[in-house]
C-alpha cells in the first residue's frame, strides 16, 4: 500500500453533551498522536479526516483539517471518504462505547445525551464498508479504544441508525483491533492523557519499521501478550 493513498478517519471525544460525568482526558490527545505518527510515516496531512471534541483547544492540530465529533460531523466525513479511493483506510475511535445484548458494538457521538443516545453502529459500519460503495478501499484497519461493557444500565434500547450501503458485497480486507473483549471496560489514563490501549499500540507501531502498512497481525499478537502481562500485574482488566 502506498503512503500517499492512505486515508484515515480519526475520532477523539473527551467532552460529551451528557455532562461532565462523561468527560475523558485523553482521546483527543491520542488523535494528535495517531495523526503525528501517520504524517511522520509519510501520509499527507490532507488525507486525515479528524473529528474531535476536546476538553480544551489543541494547538498542535492546527496543521490538520479538523471538525467536531457530533453525529452530523462524523457522518459528513464518512460521506466524503466514501467517494475516495485509498490503498489503505484507517479508522480510529477513542471515547465512550458500549455493547448491545446481542453483541453489537456502538460508539457514542459527542452529542449523545440521556434523551437521545446518538451512536455509530460499528458492526453496521463494517458491513457497509464491505459493499461496492467502498470498492475503492480494498484494505481497511479499524482501531476502537472504547469500553465494551453492556448497555442494560442505560435503561433504554439505544437508537439504531444504519449507514447507506452499496447493493453488492465485495471482498474488502478488514482488520479490527479492539481495546477490550465484549463486557470489558477500557482503561483511560487521565494523568497521562491517553487510553491505555492506544498508548501500548503506539509503542508497537513506533517499533514497526519498513513496509507499509505495518504488520498488524504481528502487532496484534504482541499487544495480546502485553495485556496478559498488564493484567497479571493488576494494572488493567481489559
Amino acid at each position: 500500500s502506498d503512503l500517499n493513498t492512505t486515508v484515515a478517519l480519526l475520532v477523539g471525544i473527551e467532552s460529551y453533551q451528557t455532562g461532565r460525568d462523561w468527560n475523558l482526558n485523553g482521546p483527543a490527545a491520542d488523535v494528535v498522536r495517531m495523526a503525528q505518527w501517520l504524517t511522520n510515516q509519510g501520509v499527507p496531512p490532507e488525507n486525515l479526516h479528524i473529528c474531535i471534541s476536546p476538553l480544551k483547544p489543541i494547538e498542535s492540530l492546527r496543521e490538520y483539517h479538523c471538525v467536531g465529533a457530533n453525529q452530523e460531523d462524523i457522518l459528513n466525513e464518512l460521506g466524503k471518504i466514501r467517494g475516495q479511493s485509498a490503498s489503505l483506510f484507517i479508522f480510529y475511535w477513542g471515547g465512550h462505547g458500549w455493547v448491545e445484548s446481542a453483541g453489537d458494538r456502538r460508539l457514542f457521538y459527542a452529542d449523545a445525551q440521556v434523551t437521545d443516545w446518538r451512536n455509530l453502529d460499528f458492526n453496521d459500519l463494517l458491513v457497509t464498508m464491505r459493499t461496492d460503495l467502498y470498492q475503492g478501499m480494498p484494505k481497511q484497519l479499524f482501531i476502537v479504544d472504547t469500553c465494551a461493557n453492556y448497555a442494560q444500565n442505560l435503561g433504554i434500547r439505544p437508537p439504531r441508525n444504519e449507514q447507506a450501503r452499496g447493493e453488492h458485497p465485495i471482498v474488502n480486507e478488514q482488520f479490527v483491533l479492539f481495546a477490550g473483549k465484549l463486557g470489558d471496560r477500557a482503561t483511560n489514563l487521565n494523568a497521562e492523557q491517553t487510553g491505555l490501549y492506544t498508548r501500548e499500540l503506539l509503542q508497537e507501531l513506533g517499533q514497526s519499521q519498513g513496509a507499509w502498512p505495518p504488520d498488524v497481525k504481528a502487532i496484534s499478537e504482541s499487544l495480546a501478550s502485553r495485556f496478559i502481562d498488564l493484567r497479571n500485574q493488576g494494572l488493567t482488566q481489559q
